[in-house]
């Protein structure tokens, strides 16, 4: 009989699986969801009167890009500016001159930017007002010897900013930390997804 299905029992599968087809005369199997392409959610932070948000011991190889989320940033001081620093041993911060190059348009065709910077800055001056600061970042292959990184967000009185920018370090990234040119982070949550191709 033609359109007839033809029920079976499937096992159990683990955590972290997915059901998968495996042809028209096999039954379904199970794979792992990091196997699959998409973005994988690795961590969340929260800042809370945080002098920094850092991202350590989850960068690594398994992934060729991560994308950021960071929704509802409020510095703790006024007219400050978003720092991203980056890590080649998971502890220690690149800040040094020549670490970094950088560019960034905020509400206007004028870009702003550094060659050789101590910090990758992604923003002009941000207020500390009830305004939220909404931004995504996407590192790309941090793993190779120099990871590039783009960024695009809104917010207060920054109603459109687009960026981008190099570590120069020359080494594989495994951590980024981001901070504010002065001051704590007061709120904001900062998400990190690895992804799959």
């Amino acid at each position: 009989m033609t359109g007839q299905a033809n029920n079976i029992n499937l096992p159990a599968g683990t955590s972290g699986q997915i059901v998968t087809g495996e042809g028209a005369t096999s039954p379904p199997g199970f794979t792992n969801a990091t196997a699959v392409g998409g973005y994988i959610l690795l961590s969340t932070k929260t800042a809370s009167g945080s002098a920094s948000i850092d991202f350590t011991s989850v960068i690594t190889s398994a992934y060729n890009m991560y994308r950021i989320y960071i929704v509802g940033l409020i510095p703790a001081t006024n007219s400050t500016q978003l720092y991203m620093n980056t890590s080649n041993n998971n502890s220690s911060w690149n800040t040094g001159a020549g670490a970094y190059n950088y560019i960034y348009f905020a509400n206007s065709t004028t870009p702003t930017g550094a060659v050789s910077s101590t910090h990758m800055i992604m923003t002009p001056a941000v207020a500390n007002a009830t305004y939220y600061n909404y931004f995504v970042v996407d590192l790309v292959i941090p793993s190779q010897s120099q990871m590039y990184a783009w960024w695009r967000g809104m917010g207060n009185a920054i109603t459109n900013i687009q960026g981008g920018g190099t570590d120069l370090s020359g080494a594989a990234v495994n951590a980024v930390q981001f901070i504010m040119s002065s001051g704590n982070i007061t709120a904001g949550t900062f998400t990190m997804y690895g992804f799959t191709s």
